[in-house]
C-alpha cells in the first residue's frame, strides 16, 4: 500500500490513539502540515513517533484513516517571540490497525518539504 507518513507523534498521543480509537492531534511540524493540506478526509495514513530523517525501511507505526483536519491560528503571547500568530493543525485520525515501512521515496510534489512517502506492509487490522 502507498501512502504518506505523518512523523514524530509523541509516544504518548499515540498510546491515547490506540487506547480510544480515535483522536485529534494538534501538529505544528512543517512536513506533517504538508502532508495533512494536501491529503483528504478518509485518506488512510502512516503514523509514527520516529522523525522524518529517520525513517527507514522496517520502521513500524500505525495505520489510521483520517476523520477531519481543520488549520486554526493561534495567537502567541510570548513578548519574546518573534511572531504573534502561529498555525496549527488540527487533525483527527482513526486507528485502523499496524504496518511496516517495505521502501520510501520523496515525493516530487511537494518541493518544499518533501514528505516521505511510503510504501508499506499492513500487519494487522482491527475494527
Amino acid at each position: 500500500m502507498k501512502t504518506l507518513a505523518v512523523t514524530g507523534i509523541s509516544r504518548n498521543s499515540i498510546s491515547e490513539l490506540l487506547k480510544n480509537q480515535v483522536r485529534t492531534f494538534v501538529l505544528k511540524n512543517i512536513a506533517n502540515y504538508s502532508v495533512l493540506t494536501n491529503s483528504e478526509v478518509g485518506d488512510v495514513l502512516f503514523l509514527t513517533s520516529i522523525r522524518k530523517s529517520d525513517l527507514t525501511v522496517g520502521t513500524e507505526g500505525l495505520i489510521a484513516k483520517l476523520v477531519s483536519v481543520d488549520l486554526c491560528n493561534n495567537i502567541v503571547t510570548d513578548e519574546k517571540a518573534d511572531e504573534n500568530e502561529t498555525v496549527v493543525v488540527n487533525a483527527q485520525f482513526e486507528f485502523l490497525g499496524y504496518a511496516v515501512c517495505l521502501d520510501m521515496s520523496e515525493n516530487e510534489e511537494y518541493p518544499l518539504v518533501n514528505p516521505k512517502t511510503l510504501f508499506i506492509r499492513i500487519k494487522s487490522i482491527y475494527g
